[in-house]
């Protein structure tokens, strides 16, 4: 058993070290210190937007491959428990990814590009390093956004296409950021946690926010700008303007969905039910 536990653990926590690996956001964003955890010289990147859904279902079957390697049987409690929570979400996964094509990297309200700049203005600097890193880091938003652009030039040759009204609003939110100008927040908010590194020196603060400038022009606008051109010539690609379910195979795709969101194998049906009667005894507990 201890043999077992101790391999599992291993698994585990390479796994771990694998998948807060992936990008550069979700690695500091999650740890202060990633060479506590053994993970040095990570390459800077805000990730990847696979058009491949086969190639999805692979890295996920490979990785279920992995865990299901572990005899369960031969597991702590707590172990058990791990393993059913990373088997149940790699199914999940697995079951969603013939319809990779059906995610929508740039939603009205949460999408990359309202999502990124927010995100960008909260890295926080702990010391030279980081600034360096985020630096690496927006100078490779162009060739993300353009990552982003195949993706969702490959829905639109899927039929798979956002309607022109939510077209619209994604570029309209791209020129409000663009219109900012020399006012945009990446400028004074990357300022403001510079200045309060005391590790750095005065000439080395004016260097990075000189180069911070330099980037925005160069790299963050002209990604927008191009976003912004691109989508322009994908409007009237998006016929559906109803929903998910009126996709083709829409309906199995929402249920998929909803599976993985809530954690629960009740039908649609079953949710929906369960939702009206928790309102109906929050109102009576309210009145």
């Amino acid at each position: 058993h201890q043999d077992a536990d101790q391999a599992f653990s291993q698994y585990t926590s390479e796994l771990f070290r694998q998948e807060i690996s992936g990008n550069t956001i979700t690695l500091h964003y999650t740890l202060k210190n990633p060479g506590k955890y053994g993970i040095k010289n990570t390459p800077i990147s805000y990730g990847h937007c696979t058009t491949d859904p086969g190639l999805v279902h692979s890295s996920i079957d490979a990785e279920r491959t992995r865990l299901r390697s572990h005899n369960r049987t031969s597991l702590s409690k707590n172990n058990r428990l791990t393993y059913d929570v990373l088997d149940d979400y790699l199914t999940s996964a697995y079951d969603l990814a013939p319809y990779t094509l059906y995610d929508e990297p740039l939603a009205p309200l949460t999408g990359t590009q309202s999502q990124l700049p927010v995100i960008l203005s909260e890295y926080r600097f702990y010391d030279k390093e980081d600034v360096e890193v985020y630096l690496a880091l927006v100078r490779q938003t162009e060739e993300y956004f353009e990552e982003i652009m195949i993706f969702e030039k490959k829905k639109a040759e899927m039929g798979l296409f956002m309607p022109d009204q939510a077209v619209e609003t994604v570029i309209g939110q791209c020129r409000a950021f663009l219109e900012m100008g020399n006012g945009n927040y990446l400028y004074s908010t990357f300022a403001d946690r510079v200045m309060e590194l005391n590790t750095l020196t005065e000439k080395e603060k004016s260097d990075y926010i000189q180069e911070n400038a330099l980037a925005i022009s160069d790299y963050v606008f002209p990604a927008y700008e191009r976003m912004t051109e691109e989508l322009e010539q994908l409007k009237g690609s998006g016929k559906n303007e109803k929903g998910l379910v009126y996709f083709p195979k829409g309906k199995e795709y929402y249920e998929l969905l909803a599976r993985q969101s809530t954690g629960s194998r009740r039908s649609v049906e079953e949710l929906k039910d369960l939702t009206r009667r928790q309102i109906n005894e929050d109102l009576t507990a309210m009145e």
